[in-house]
């Protein structure tokens, strides 16, 4: 188990330093999208939140790191049709990962008070944004 997650971290920390120049299969729709979800916009210093609505037909995982590859939180095996509860996380420098079984997509933000993620995959294994909302 040990080793398992030592491999999840290192390819983590190889993926954070060549988000650029990796291929995947979950790739973004149309960053110029609107976020449709409805949010709380009486933010008052609120950390910064993430979420995933999984429109495709298999599981997805979405996780959170600092800049330094350290997990901040986590939503794993959203089911189809289903969408995650926000994930809380501290300010800064993040990379929010979108996983399937066959499919990974890290997206690096800088994340501030009163920012939201929220993110949806489709049938296709895309993602509708790229982009965080400042509330």
């Amino acid at each position: 188990m040990k080793r398992i997650i030592s491999l999840r971290m290192l390819l983590i920390a190889v993926s954070i330093a060549f988000v650029g120049c990796t291929t995947e299969s979950v790739d973004t729709e149309d960053p110029t999208l609107e976020n449709t979800q409805q949010l709380d916009t009486n933010c008052t210093g609120d950390d910064p939140k993430a979420m995933i609505t999984n429109d495709s037909d298999t599981t997805v995982d979405m996780e959170i790191f600092d800049e330094d590859g350290n997990l901040l939180n986590h939503s794993y095996a959203v089911e189809p049709g289903e969408e995650s509860d926000w994930k809380f996380f501290a300010e800064g420098q993040v990379t929010v990962v979108i996983s399937t079984e066959s499919s990974y997509k890290a997206i690096p933000m800088n994340m501030g008070l009163c920012m939201a993620y929220h993110v949806t995959i489709n049938e296709n294994y895309q993602l509708d944004t790229d982009q965080p909302t400042q509330l």
